[in-house]
């Protein structure tokens, strides 16, 4: 029998702040989970792609979200 991968597996949620619906999916990750939440972020800048259904208007540019989600993503996988 095969022994099981024993790293560690990391679990990060980057959000804006006004994005409710995130709510019940907390409960499905870890504790110790890292999170940011993006003041001024919005969905369609995560990616790039336009505005979203149901998506807030950006108060913030997206390459300032784009900055945050890569520092947040880099300080996650740098701790371990």
């Amino acid at each position: 029998m095969q022994e099981k991968n024993k790293r560690k597996k990391v679990t990060i949620s980057l959000y804006d702040k006004d994005i409710a619906a995130l709510e019940a999916g907390f409960a499905l990750v870890p504790d110790g989970y890292g999170e940011t939440v993006i003041d001024g972020g919005n969905h369609a800048q995560f990616g790039s792609y336009g505005q979203q259904k149901g998506d807030g208007e950006a108060t913030i540019p997206a390459a300032e979200q784009w900055q945050i989600t890569a520092d947040a993503i880099l300080e996650t996988v740098n701790s371990y």
